[in-house]
């Protein structure tokens, strides 16, 4: 009698499993419905800075993470974007390894006794958001609504450097969805402004009227 099953499940990635290059997988980051992110280092190298890598199961139905690694791969040589490190097949998954990202901007906000920033820092903020949105709409993206969880990664300790606006996996080409006009841009930004400056829902409201 034949004992071998006639299949065995492959698994999950799990923490201290190598994937690609010898990437070790340190500890679980989030947990999405299409994809996981993990934080992993590099083996062999204690210097090496920790990275994002992030799965997705290869199925027919599953394509978020190629749209993702062809948007970030489309914008590579820009600023204010995550750099693809490594990307590939790890068993019955696909994978892509990243810059790991900083606390988001309202991350940043919850650090802060007041819950707010200068008007210095959000107008560097500002600045860079424009900056990246304008990326992305030369490079025919569109990207889902401008928010304070878009995520940062730290260049110094008192200038931040966007990374991503939005779940890239939601960015679509320009004929699939309606293109928000830079107008629309501007006022999302304006609003992170406003509530992060002067902490008063009110005046967020006075400028959702606008």
């Amino acid at each position: 009698m034949n004992k071998t099953p006639i299949s065995s499940p492959l698994g999950p990635i799990v923490v201290g499993q190598f994937v690609g290059s010898n990437f070790a997988i340190e500890k679980i980051l989030a947990v999405g419905s299409n994809c996981t992110i993990f934080s992993a280092k590099l083996n062999g190298n204690p210097q090496a800075a920790p990275t994002a890598l992030k799965v997705e199961n290869d199925e027919p139905s599953r394509n978020a993470l190629a749209k993702e690694i062809h948007i970030l791969r489309s914008i590579q040589n820009t600023k204010h974007f995550a750099k693809i490190i490594e990307s590939g097949h790890h068993r019955q998954f696909n994978y892509v390894v990243i810059q790991l990202l900083g606390p988001s901007l309202r991350d940043l906000a919850l650090r802060q006794p007041s819950y707010t920033f200068s008007l210095k820092i959000l107008l560097k903020f500002a600045y860079q958001a424009i900056e990246a949105l304008q990326t992305l709409h030369q490079a025919a993206f569109l990207h889902g609504s401008v928010n304070a969880v878009i995520r940062y990664k730290p260049l110094a300790p008192s200038i931040q450097s966007i990374s991503a606006l939005a779940n890239h996996s939601t960015l679509q080409t320009l004929h699939a969805l309606r293109q928000k006009s830079p107008e629309e841009d501007l006022v999302d930004v304006i609003k992170i402004i406003s509530e992060y400056h002067t902490a008063q829902e009110n005046e967020v409201d006075m400028i959702n009227t606008v």
